[in-house]
C-alpha cells in the first residue's frame, strides 16, 4: 500500500512529541481533495529559529475534521486539541483543521542546520 504524503508547517518546536495537531484550511483542503486516508503521512516542517529546520513525519491515525461552525472565541475557550490555539502565525487566529490522532513515523525525523 503506497501512502500519500501531505505537507504542513508549524511553529511548535517540540512537534515530534504531539499526538494531535491542528492546521490551516490549506492542509484540510489538500487532504480531502487528494483522497487522504488513515495511514497516510503528514510531513510537518518546524522552523527552529536560527538553528535550522526540522521535519517530522507523522502517521495519520484519524481523518481530520473541519471545526468551522464555532467562533474563534469558542475555539479559544474550548479547543478540540491543544494545537488549535497555538503555534500559528501571530494575528492569524486559530487553526480549524483538526487531526485528533497522529503518531510519529519511526526513524523519519530530519534536521537541517542553517549555515
Amino acid at each position: 500500500m503506497k501512502r500519500k504524503v501531505f505537507s504542513a508547517r508549524t511553529n511548535h518546536v517540540n512537534f515530534g512529541q504531539v499526538t494531535s495537531c491542528a492546521f490551516d484550511r490549506g492542509v484540510y483542503d489538500d487532504f480531502m481533495d487528494n483522497g487522504g486516508k488513515v495511514g497516510d503521512i503528514l510531513s510537518v516542517t518546524t522552523y527552529r529559529g536560527k538553528s535550522g529546520i526540522e521535519t517530522w513525519s507523522m502517521v495519520i491515525n484519524e481523518i481530520p475534521t473541519w471545526d468551522g461552525k464555532r467562533t474563534e472565541a469558542q475555539i479559544r475557550a474550548n479547543p478540540r486539541v491543544p494545537g488549535q490555539v497555538g503555534y500559528g502565525n501571530a494575528g492569524k487566529g486559530i487553526h480549524r483543521c483538526v487531526f485528533r490522532s497522529v503518531s510519529l513515523e519511526p526513524v523519519v525525523n530530519h534536521f537541517r542546520k542553517f549555515m
